[in-house]
């Protein structure tokens, strides 16, 4: 049986040499520790569960519209992990001025001098290990569209526990709430 902390305690993580940061539970064991992680990822894994934490940097998507955006971003995660099927369950951006749907470009930055985020929860069925029908996974997707850089930071908490799905929300909550870029040299032009 798995334990876990509901009130985790938290600490700003510097990713990226320090380019982004980040708050994300104290307990957190760095992926790059114990293998191979891409330059463009930072992964952090739980030490008592099945929940993992990406941040990643990806060459901006085609189109403006947050939540096609973030429906592309969680295909291709579905792609990645061979889903069987998925579903989204709610998508989420700060609401537009105007009766169109919501734009990156028409969005004020979240917090100021930040980037702006869409959020998107759904659920996949992931073969384990390539085998079998395979399990849900609830994932809790944060993109946030770095303009004028041609770049997509995303977040990804996936969490295959139904019993822990509140607290993985929770902590994508505080995640989304406290990212920042710090060094925007990071991006190239």
């Amino acid at each position: 049986m798995t334990t876990h902390n509901p009130s985790p305690s938290y600490s700003t993580r510097p990713l990226f040499g320090g380019a982004l940061t980040i708050s994300l539970p104290t307990n957190l064991i760095d992926a790059s520790d114990l293998r191979q992680v891409p330059d463009t990822q930072e992964v952090f894994l739980s030490p008592d569960s099945d929940i993992s934490y990406i941040i990643e940097i990806l060459q901006q998507v085609e189109g403006d519209e947050c939540e096609a955006v973030a429906k592309f971003h969680f295909s291709s995660l579905e792609h990645d992990n061979s889903s069987v099927s998925s579903q989204i369950l709610a998508f989420n951006a700060p609401p537009s001025s105007s009766s169109s749907p919501t734009t990156f470009s028409s969005l004020p930055p979240s917090p100021p001098n930040q980037p702006p985020l869409a959020t998107l929860k759904g659920t996949q069925v992931v073969p384990k290990f390539g085998k079998g029908a395979g399990e849900e996974v609830c994932i809790f997707l944060g993109v946030w569209r770095v303009g004028g850089k041609k770049t997509d930071i995303l977040l990804t908490v996936n969490c295959p526990e139904e019993q822990l799905r509140a607290f993985g929300e929770k902590v994508f909550e505080e995640a989304t709430r406290s990212f920042k870029v710090v060094e925007w040299g990071l991006f190239a032009d």
